[in-house]
């Protein structure tokens, strides 16, 4: 809050206790918006408040780029694909300058590409 962290309760749920000017607490509970994947929400007396910035439709279609290569590579392709995109989404809903993030998306898209290659050509040679 203001830069400042926030105690968190043991009860169940783990809430963060914000400090109320009246020196009562707020319990706001860490919760994944029903508005967008990857958007991480704090949910305060029933009501979700976002506190980043919900990705737009292309940041998702960037992100999804990876999980093609489930279509072409199986389980394989799946697996580099979903952490390639988990990353890109990470990558997305951090603070910072835009232009930096959409390389590093690319980047991640063309580093998952290579290494599905790479591996298939290895695999490949050890089969054949």
């Amino acid at each position: 809050m203001n830069d400042s962290p926030v105690e968190q309760s043991n009860e169940i749920g783990k809430p963060f206790l914000i400090p109320t000017t009246e020196g009562g607490f707020i319990k706001a509970f860490a919760r994944q918006s029903i508005t967008g994947f990857f958007v991480p929400a704090l949910e305060i007396n029933g009501k979700q408040n976002h506190i980043v910035e919900k990705l737009k439709w292309f940041q998702y279609a960037i992100g999804g780029l990876p999980l093609l290569l489930l279509f072409g590579g199986g389980a394989v392709g799946g697996a580099i694909g979903a952490i390639g995109s988990v990353t890109i989404f990470s990558i997305f809903i951090k603070e910072g300058a835009q232009i930096p993030k959409y390389l590093k998306a690319i980047g991640v898209v063309a580093t998952s590409f290579i290494l599905y290659f790479l591996f298939v050509t290895f695999v490949w040679k050890l089969i054949y």
